[in-house]
C-alpha cells in the first residue's frame, strides 16, 4: 500500500500540474469544513459552533449597516433604450486577453479552445 501511495504521489509530482497537486492534497486533508478556534473580544476562545456561529453573527452585525429604504445617488444612469451599436478591441488587447487563457484547454481542429465557439 505505501508503495502504491508513493507511485501516485509520484505521478502528481511529476505531471507538473499545480491543479493535480491541489486535487491530491485536499483529498487528503480532514476536518476542511471546519471552522477552527475562535478568540472572543473578552479573551475567551471559543470552539462549540453554536458559539462560533453567534461570534460571528455579532461581529456581522456590528460592521453591517440598517436598511433606511433611501436609494444612493446616482450621477451616471443610462435610459432603458440605451444600445451598444459596435466594441472595438485592439490587437494588443486581444493579445493580452487570449495570453491569460489557461494553456491546459484542448483545441479543436481550427486549433482553438471550444470555449471560443460557444460564444
Amino acid at each position: 500500500m505505501n508503495s502504491y501511495e508513493k507511485q501516485i504521489e509520484s505521478q502528481v509530482i511529476d505531471s507538473n500540474n499545480l491543479g493535480a497537486f491541489y486535487k491530491h492534497i485536499n483529498k487528503r486533508i480532514t476536518c476542511r469544513n471546519s471552522i477552527g478556534t475562535l478568540l472572543s473580544n473578552d479573551g475567551n476562545l471559543i470552539s462549540e459552533d453554536g458559539e462560533k456561529a453567534a461570534l460571528f453573527n455579532n461581529y456581522f452585525a456590528s460592521v453591517g449597516t440598517a436598511e433606511d429604504g433611501r436609494v444612493p445617488l446616482c450621477d451616471a444612469v443610462t435610459g432603458s433604450g440605451c444600445v451598444i451599436d459596435n466594441v472595438e478591441f485592439t490587437k494588443e488587447q486581444l493579445r493580452v486577453a487570449m495570453g491569460k487563457l489557461k494553456s491546459n484547454l484542448s483545441s479543436g481542429p481550427d486549433g482553438l479552445p471550444h470555449c471560443f465557439l460557444s460564444v
